[in-house]
Protein backbone atom coordinates (compact mmCIF):
# COMPACT_ATOMS: atom_id res chain seq x y z
CA UNK A 1 0.00 0.00 0.00
CA UNK A 2 1.63 3.07 -0.99
CA UNK A 3 2.49 5.28 1.89
CA UNK A 4 0.01 8.30 1.36
CA UNK A 5 -3.08 5.82 1.13
CA UNK A 6 -1.62 4.21 5.23
CA UNK A 7 -1.64 8.24 5.98
CA UNK A 8 -5.17 8.56 4.84
CA UNK A 9 -6.47 5.38 6.69
CA UNK A 10 -4.56 6.41 10.01
CA UNK A 11 -6.55 9.93 10.02
CA UNK A 12 -8.40 10.64 13.22
CA UNK A 13 -12.26 9.76 12.31
CA UNK A 14 -13.48 13.63 13.40
CA UNK A 15 -11.62 15.03 10.49
CA UNK A 16 -12.85 12.61 7.95
CA UNK A 17 -15.37 14.80 5.81
CA UNK A 18 -17.97 12.29 5.13
CA UNK A 19 -17.56 11.73 9.24
CA UNK A 20 -17.83 15.35 9.58
CA UNK A 21 -20.70 15.46 6.71
CA UNK A 22 -23.02 12.81 8.69
CA UNK A 23 -22.57 14.52 11.90
CA UNK A 24 -23.62 17.70 10.56
CA UNK A 25 -27.13 15.97 9.12
CA UNK A 26 -27.90 14.34 12.27
CA UNK A 27 -27.42 17.21 14.17
CA UNK A 28 -29.62 19.31 12.10
CA UNK A 29 -32.20 16.64 11.41
CA UNK A 30 -32.57 16.31 15.38
CA UNK A 31 -32.70 20.40 15.33
CA UNK A 32 -35.42 20.34 13.19
CA UNK A 33 -37.39 17.31 14.24
CA UNK A 34 -37.25 18.36 17.72
CA UNK A 35 -39.05 22.26 16.39
CA UNK A 36 -41.87 20.36 14.70
CA UNK A 37 -44.84 21.75 15.74
CA UNK A 38 -48.64 21.43 14.17
CA UNK A 39 -51.44 23.99 13.56
CA UNK A 40 -54.25 23.59 15.04
CA UNK A 41 -57.23 22.69 12.93
CA UNK A 42 -55.72 22.31 9.32
CA UNK A 43 -53.34 20.44 11.60
CA UNK A 44 -50.02 21.17 9.03
CA UNK A 45 -46.81 20.01 10.57
CA UNK A 46 -43.88 23.21 10.21
CA UNK A 47 -40.80 23.99 11.57
CA UNK A 48 -40.46 26.80 14.01
CA UNK A 49 -37.27 27.26 16.46
CA UNK A 50 -39.08 31.05 18.15
CA UNK A 51 -40.48 30.45 21.42
CA UNK A 52 -43.55 32.25 22.35
CA UNK A 53 -41.68 34.38 24.50
CA UNK A 54 -39.29 35.29 21.88
CA UNK A 55 -42.53 36.28 19.47
CA UNK A 56 -43.93 37.86 22.32
CA UNK A 57 -40.93 40.06 23.25
CA UNK A 58 -40.47 41.04 19.04
CA UNK A 59 -44.29 41.84 18.61
CA UNK A 60 -43.64 44.50 21.47
CA UNK A 61 -41.70 46.98 19.78
CA UNK A 62 -43.93 46.90 17.38
CA UNK A 63 -46.72 47.45 19.64
CA UNK A 64 -45.38 50.33 21.52
CA UNK A 65 -44.94 51.78 18.72
CA UNK A 66 -48.68 51.79 17.20
CA UNK A 67 -50.03 52.53 20.79
CA UNK A 68 -47.71 56.14 20.51
CA UNK A 69 -49.02 56.86 17.51
CA UNK A 70 -52.75 55.84 17.59
CA UNK A 71 -52.83 57.87 21.38
CA UNK A 72 -50.59 60.63 19.60
CA UNK A 73 -53.75 61.05 17.29
CA UNK A 74 -56.08 60.74 19.81
CA UNK A 75 -57.84 58.16 17.78
CA UNK A 76 -58.78 55.52 20.08
CA UNK A 77 -62.61 55.06 20.44
CA UNK A 78 -63.72 54.79 23.92
CA UNK A 79 -64.53 52.04 25.94
CA UNK A 80 -68.48 52.67 25.98
CA UNK A 81 -68.63 53.66 22.60
CA UNK A 82 -70.85 50.74 20.38
CA UNK A 83 -68.45 49.53 18.18
CA UNK A 84 -66.13 48.75 20.72
CA UNK A 85 -68.51 46.91 23.00
CA UNK A 86 -69.35 44.96 19.53
CA UNK A 87 -66.14 44.29 18.55
CA UNK A 88 -65.36 43.11 22.43
CA UNK A 89 -67.95 41.00 22.42
CA UNK A 90 -67.47 39.62 19.11
CA UNK A 91 -63.72 38.87 20.01
CA UNK A 92 -64.55 37.30 24.24
CA UNK A 93 -66.42 34.59 21.99
CA UNK A 94 -63.63 34.16 19.49
CA UNK A 95 -60.78 33.78 22.09
CA UNK A 96 -62.24 31.72 24.04
CA UNK A 97 -62.91 29.30 21.20
CA UNK A 98 -59.11 29.34 20.35
CA UNK A 99 -58.77 28.18 23.96
CA UNK A 100 -55.60 30.53 24.87
CA UNK A 101 -57.53 32.23 27.68
CA UNK A 102 -54.00 32.65 29.67
CA UNK A 103 -52.97 35.33 26.93
CA UNK A 104 -53.24 38.79 27.54
CA UNK A 105 -55.35 39.75 25.21
CA UNK A 106 -55.84 43.32 24.68
CA UNK A 107 -58.55 44.83 22.02
CA UNK A 108 -58.07 48.37 20.40
CA UNK A 109 -60.65 50.48 18.26
CA UNK A 110 -59.42 53.55 15.87
CA UNK A 111 -61.36 55.73 14.25
CA UNK A 112 -59.57 56.01 10.78
CA UNK A 113 -61.07 56.05 7.66
CA UNK A 114 -58.05 52.71 6.53
CA UNK A 115 -59.99 49.39 5.92
CA UNK A 116 -57.59 47.54 8.41
CA UNK A 117 -57.75 44.94 11.39
CA UNK A 118 -54.56 43.19 12.61
CA UNK A 119 -53.37 40.82 15.62
CA UNK A 120 -49.82 41.41 16.76
CA UNK A 121 -48.15 38.25 18.61
CA UNK A 122 -49.46 38.37 22.43
CA UNK A 123 -52.70 39.10 21.35
CA UNK A 124 -53.05 42.58 20.84
CA UNK A 125 -55.78 43.18 18.40
CA UNK A 126 -56.29 46.22 16.44
CA UNK A 127 -59.59 46.96 14.27
CA UNK A 128 -59.86 50.25 12.33
CA UNK A 129 -63.14 51.51 11.74
CA UNK A 130 -62.90 51.62 8.28
CA UNK A 131 -63.65 48.41 8.02
CA UNK A 132 -66.82 48.16 9.84
CA UNK A 133 -69.09 48.90 7.11
CA UNK A 134 -67.76 46.02 5.07
CA UNK A 135 -68.11 43.87 8.13
CA UNK A 136 -71.72 44.75 8.96
CA UNK A 137 -73.18 42.96 11.54
CA UNK A 138 -71.26 40.57 14.56
CA UNK A 139 -70.86 37.54 12.16
CA UNK A 140 -68.93 39.69 9.48
CA UNK A 141 -66.92 41.46 12.92
CA UNK A 142 -66.58 37.51 13.30
CA UNK A 143 -65.21 36.90 9.73
CA UNK A 144 -62.43 39.63 9.61
CA UNK A 145 -61.31 39.00 13.60
CA UNK A 146 -61.30 35.43 13.62
CA UNK A 147 -59.13 35.16 10.58
CA UNK A 148 -56.80 37.69 12.15
CA UNK A 149 -57.03 35.96 15.38
CA UNK A 150 -56.23 32.73 13.67
CA UNK A 151 -52.63 34.06 13.07
CA UNK A 152 -52.11 34.09 16.79
CA UNK A 153 -53.34 30.69 16.80
CA UNK A 154 -51.62 29.44 14.20
CA UNK A 155 -48.29 31.32 15.15
CA UNK A 156 -47.34 32.85 11.98
CA UNK A 157 -45.68 35.31 13.03
CA UNK A 158 -43.42 32.83 14.98
CA UNK A 159 -43.19 31.01 11.59
CA UNK A 160 -42.15 33.57 9.31
CA UNK A 161 -39.38 35.07 11.65
CA UNK A 162 -38.16 31.34 11.62
CA UNK A 163 -38.62 31.46 7.73
CA UNK A 164 -36.78 34.95 7.45
CA UNK A 165 -33.65 33.77 9.44
CA UNK A 166 -33.38 30.62 7.28
CA UNK A 167 -33.62 33.49 4.13
CA UNK A 168 -30.91 35.51 5.61
CA UNK A 169 -28.77 32.62 5.68
CA UNK A 170 -29.29 31.72 2.16
CA UNK A 171 -28.69 35.36 0.91
CA UNK A 172 -25.76 35.33 3.04
CA UNK A 173 -24.49 31.98 1.28
CA UNK A 174 -25.03 32.85 -1.98
CA UNK A 175 -23.41 36.50 -0.95
CA UNK A 176 -20.03 34.54 -0.15
CA UNK A 177 -20.15 32.50 -3.25
CA UNK A 178 -21.03 35.81 -5.15
CA UNK A 179 -17.67 37.13 -3.69
CA UNK A 180 -15.80 34.75 -5.27
CA UNK A 181 -17.05 34.88 -8.92
CA UNK A 182 -17.22 38.60 -8.72
CA UNK A 183 -19.08 40.67 -11.67
CA UNK A 184 -21.03 37.65 -12.82
CA UNK A 185 -22.32 37.27 -9.40
CA UNK A 186 -23.53 40.48 -9.13
CA UNK A 187 -25.14 40.56 -12.72
CA UNK A 188 -27.39 37.42 -11.53
CA UNK A 189 -28.15 38.53 -7.92
CA UNK A 190 -31.43 40.71 -8.29
CA UNK A 191 -32.84 38.59 -11.17
CA UNK A 192 -31.78 35.48 -8.35
CA UNK A 193 -33.31 37.56 -5.60
CA UNK A 194 -36.61 38.53 -6.99
CA UNK A 195 -36.76 34.70 -8.64
CA UNK A 196 -36.36 33.54 -4.65
CA UNK A 197 -39.26 36.16 -3.53
CA UNK A 198 -41.75 35.21 -6.83
CA UNK A 199 -40.76 31.48 -5.49
CA UNK A 200 -40.29 30.95 -2.09
CA UNK A 201 -40.89 34.47 0.12
CA UNK A 202 -44.48 35.17 -1.10
CA UNK A 203 -46.34 31.45 -2.19
CA UNK A 204 -45.62 31.42 1.94
CA UNK A 205 -47.20 34.49 2.85
CA UNK A 206 -50.04 33.50 0.74
CA UNK A 207 -49.91 29.89 2.41
CA UNK A 208 -50.31 31.64 5.85
CA UNK A 209 -52.93 33.62 4.83
CA UNK A 210 -54.95 30.68 3.49
CA UNK A 211 -54.65 29.17 6.47
CA UNK A 212 -55.98 31.48 8.62
CA UNK A 213 -58.72 31.64 7.01
CA UNK A 214 -59.07 27.58 7.24
CA UNK A 215 -58.30 28.12 10.46
CA UNK A 216 -61.19 31.41 11.12
CA UNK A 217 -63.57 29.24 9.89
CA UNK A 218 -63.68 26.39 12.44
CA UNK A 219 -62.96 29.10 15.44
CA UNK A 220 -65.94 31.47 13.92
CA UNK A 221 -67.96 28.05 13.94
CA UNK A 222 -66.95 26.70 17.50
CA UNK A 223 -67.69 30.26 18.58
CA UNK A 224 -71.17 29.88 17.16
CA UNK A 225 -71.31 32.24 14.69
CA UNK A 226 -72.52 31.93 10.91
CA UNK A 227 -68.93 30.51 8.74
CA UNK A 228 -70.65 31.53 6.05
CA UNK A 229 -70.60 35.46 6.42
CA UNK A 230 -67.10 35.42 5.66
CA UNK A 231 -67.77 34.77 1.97
CA UNK A 232 -70.34 37.49 1.91
CA UNK A 233 -67.57 39.52 3.78
CA UNK A 234 -65.26 38.78 1.48
CA UNK A 235 -67.40 39.24 -1.68
CA UNK A 236 -68.00 42.83 -0.02
CA UNK A 237 -63.92 43.24 0.22
CA UNK A 238 -63.79 42.49 -3.79
CA UNK A 239 -66.32 44.51 -4.33
CA UNK A 240 -64.91 47.29 -2.47
CA UNK A 241 -61.23 47.12 -3.53
CA UNK A 242 -61.44 45.22 -6.58
CA UNK A 243 -58.96 42.36 -7.77
CA UNK A 244 -55.08 42.71 -6.68
CA UNK A 245 -53.98 41.84 -9.65
CA UNK A 246 -51.66 38.77 -10.14
CA UNK A 247 -52.26 36.04 -7.30
CA UNK A 248 -48.58 34.69 -7.62
CA UNK A 249 -47.02 38.41 -7.34
CA UNK A 250 -48.88 39.15 -4.05
CA UNK A 251 -48.50 38.07 -0.33
CA UNK A 252 -52.23 37.39 -0.60
CA UNK A 253 -54.78 34.84 -2.29
CA UNK A 254 -57.25 36.61 -4.82
CA UNK A 255 -60.99 37.63 -2.92
CA UNK A 256 -62.37 34.84 -5.55
CA UNK A 257 -60.16 32.56 -4.86
CA UNK A 258 -60.72 32.83 -1.46
CA UNK A 259 -64.09 32.58 -1.24
CA UNK A 260 -64.06 29.17 -3.33
CA UNK A 261 -61.71 28.06 -0.64
CA UNK A 262 -64.34 29.20 2.13
CA UNK A 263 -67.13 27.32 0.07
CA UNK A 264 -64.92 24.35 -0.10
CA UNK A 265 -64.43 24.72 3.94
CA UNK A 266 -67.88 25.16 4.91
CA UNK A 267 -69.02 21.28 5.12
CA UNK A 268 -66.81 20.76 8.10
CA UNK A 269 -66.95 24.12 9.72
CA UNK A 270 -70.86 23.69 9.83
CA UNK A 271 -70.21 19.99 11.39
CA UNK A 272 -68.06 21.53 13.76
CA UNK A 273 -70.79 24.16 14.67
CA UNK A 274 -73.25 21.57 14.61
CA UNK A 275 -71.10 19.79 17.92
CA UNK A 276 -70.85 23.09 19.62
CA UNK A 277 -74.15 23.07 21.85
CA UNK A 278 -75.01 26.52 20.34
CA UNK A 279 -78.46 26.17 20.54
CA UNK A 280 -77.87 26.25 24.43
CA UNK A 281 -76.75 30.29 23.95
CA UNK A 282 -73.08 31.47 23.98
Amino acid sequence: MCPRCVERTKAPLGRQPWFVAVCGIVTFGGYYLAHLDTVPISGRRRFIDITPKQEAMIAQVAYDSIIEEVRHAMNFLPDDHPDVIVIRKVAQRLIRATGLTGLNWEIHVVASSTPNAFVLPGGKIFVYTGILPIMRDEDGVAAVLGHEIAHQVARHSAEKFTFTKARIVVRCSLTLVGAQSGRRYAVASTPLMRIMRAGLELPFSRKCETEADQVRSGLMAQACFDPTAAIDVWKRMEKAHGHRGIEYMSTHPRNDSRVRNFERWMPEAQERRAQSDCNSGT
